[in-house]
């Protein structure tokens, strides 16, 4: 009879161990996605937020403004920060005053949220430049300029309209933000230094 001296893993990883090692690879954030599905479902929202939390990762999530407004009250009582991507993905036609681009708002001045200025293209689905996403953006920027972030969202899965230039998306940072190199640096630099601990 043979032996074997091999030991048996164990059936499934253990979660915090492989959490981790994601955060020693460059991992700081576990993302959630409301609006095109998949990935973890958002009723494991705050068991997520709390394993997470004592590393210093952020959830970042992609959640359109009509449901934005529900889950503020949710978001302000999480451990961690959250990342809201898109510019909040708010209907163009209601403008800023619609109640979840407010909730936004609100959640920004509490210091615990952070917003992604990027998919400009998602908020106005025609060619660039993309004008019905300016007044979002603009009124986060003018709210907390040190919660906001910028990203081109390449590589652009599924598009709501034309594939968009990413030159063209950066041009619209620097339409909202007017060029000013102190506002750039902040967005571009400082935020993402302080958020992804680089």
């Amino acid at each position: 009879m043979r032996c074997s001296t091999r030991t048996r893993s164990p059936p499934f990883p253990d979660p915090i161990s492989k959490i981790e090692a994601l955060h020693a690879a460059g991992f700081r954030a576990a993302r959630f996605n409301l609006v095109s599905g998949g990935g973890t479902a958002v009723h494991n929202l705050d068991v997520v937020a709390r394993r997470i939390a004592e590393l210093g990762w952020h959830l970042e999530m992609f959640v359109d403004a009509a449901r934005l407004a529900d889950f503020a009250l949710r978001l302000a009582k999480l451990p961690t920060d959250i990342a809201i991507d898109h510019i909040g993905l708010p209907n163009p036609e209601l403008g800023p005053d619609q109640p979840g681009f407010q909730a936004l708002l609100a959640l920004l001045w509490e210091g615990r949220i952070w917003v992604k200025l990027a998919g400009a293209n998602r908020i106005d689905t025609g060619p660039a430049p993309w004008p019905k996403a300016d007044p979002f953006a603009r009124a986060l920027i003018a709210a907390a300029p040190e919660r906001c972030l910028w990203g081109s969202d390449w590589p652009h899965t599924r598009p709501p309209g034309p594939m968009p230039n990413d030159g063209d998306l950066f041009d619209r940072l620097l339409a909202w933000t007017e060029n000013d190199d102190q506002l750039l640096t902040t967005i571009l630099v400082d935020n993402p230094t302080r958020i992804y601990s680089f």
